[in-house]
């Protein structure tokens, strides 16, 4: 049922977005999905915006979706210098009533070219685990819009409601930015210019090994730092980590990958400790990693290199962001929220690209 994103002139379109800012002053999310919106109302097409925010259980009203309202008129009259009409719309009010022909009257009586949607993550079943009733759900959703958009690249490995169950029901497509992400990171993927240096840092190691296991072998050089880090400089028994805790759970790929790795992975060699648990990576690093970075063609990272949260233990993530968008012959990408949330609006414009998908990014470059 994949369409065309010219075919759709006239329609009520569902736009997917992933809209889950880290703060209200933390737009790019929203940015990052205004030429899809302007595109879509320039062909005369009534838009309902489809996004989450946060981790909600049930309704919170504290994670309305209706807060985004004034931000998103806000960033499209600065970049189009139009007043957007944007009215909200708690559909889940309907939804579980099944009220849906007072819903698609009411929906008729809007005059707003845009509607916000409530949080979709405040109904249970979006993300059910149940298939049967994710599609129950995107039933309701199909009886009051004609196409999908999909511009949410970073839920692309989320099974939901608004994102798997609908489209194989409504005729959809994908957004300018999802196809953007899906170019640029594919580049990654087919042999990236020579030498390739991959960073990856952050907490969650799991969601770094796929990673790892897939482009180890295509990188020339992998920097590693945060707690995805400590496990290796464990078995490399390199640097005593002190008192900092170490996932374990991972420990016979962790060690397949440094037996077979070994000679590409780059490991931190002095740390920023607080009451001896590794908080941030030290000066030596910084000026390791540098000094690796300088020579690549292509780089990509993934995960803060310390505790950012706490600014004393931000500045090694600060200076390698600095450092990376000062690269002047290279193919720089940066991705994930954490990493991009450090980075200054002159720093992220020097870069060649900047993807929103978090996980999704990870899962994209794993396959």
């Amino acid at each position: 049922m994949s369409i065309s994103i010219e075919s759709i002139r006239g329609r009520n379109v569902l736009l997917k977005v992933a809209y889950d800012l880290p703060s209200l002053e933390d737009t790019d999310r929203i940015d990052n999905t205004l030429e899809t919106l302007h595109y879509l109302l320039e062909r005369n097409n009534r838009v309902l915006i489809s996004t989450h925010w946060g981790r909600p259980e049930g309704k919170d009203p504290t994670l309305s979706t209706e807060q985004l309202i004034p931000i998103l008129q806000k960033l499209y009259k600065r970049k189009y210098k139009q007043k957007l009409g944007v009215s909200f719309l708690d559909q889940y009010k309907y939804f579980s009533r099944g009220n849906m022909s007072r819903l698609s009257r009411i929906l008729n009586v809007f005059k707003a070219p845009v509607i916000m949607m409530e949080n979709s993550r405040f109904g249970e079943d979006e993300r059910s685990g149940d298939s049967n009733k994710r599609l129950s759900l995107a039933q309701k959703y199909a009886q009051i819009i004609d196409a999908v958009v999909d511009d949410a690249f970073a839920l692309s490995h989320r099974k939901e409601a608004t994102n798997t169950e609908i489209k194989n029901i409504v005729p959809h497509t994908l957004g300018f930015a999802y196809k953007k992400e899906v170019k640029y990171l594919t580049k990654l993927k087919n042999k990236p210019e020579s030498p390739f240096v991959l960073i990856l840092g952050g907490a969650k190691l799991e969601t770094k090994l796929p990673l790892l296991e897939h482009l180890l072998p295509v990188a020339d050089q992998v920097l590693l730092a945060g707690q995805a880090a400590f496990p290796f400089v464990q078995i490399s028994k390199g640097l005593d980590l002190q008192k900092t805790l170490v996932d374990s759970s991972h420990q016979d790929l962790v060690s397949k990958l440094w037996k077979n790795y070994s000679d590409k992975i780059v490991l931190p060699t002095d740390f920023k400790f607080e009451q001896g648990l590794a908080r941030d990576i030290g000066e030596e690093t910084s000026a390791k990693f540098n000094e690796i970075i300088d020579e690549a063609k292509t780089v990509f990272w993934n995960g803060p290199v310390g505790k950012y949260e706490e600014s004393i233990y931000a500045e090694g993530t600060k200076k390698l962001a600095a450092h990376i968008a000062k690269l002047k012959n290279a193919y720089t990408i940066i991705g994930g929220g954490d990493t991009v949330s450090m980075l200054t609006p002159a720093r992220k414009a020097k870069l060649s690209f900047i993807s929103m998908g978090g996980g999704a990014t990870l899962d994209f470059l794993s396959q």
